[in-house]
């Protein structure tokens, strides 16, 4: 039995940021962002 090429792999193109440094990025930059958030509105007064 042949079996099929991974489309998946890790040699394509990534898509929407370009990188996988990019993606890395944003994923670090948006947990500080949300963590910032929650630090400031956990003290918000109700």
């Amino acid at each position: 039995m042949k079996s099929l090429p991974d489309r998946h792999g890790e040699d394509g193109p990534v898509p929407l940021f370009g990188t996988w440094r990019a993606i890395y990025t944003a994923v670090v930059v948006s947990a500080l962002v949300v963590m910032a958030l929650v630090a400031l509105f956990s003290r918000w007064p109700y």
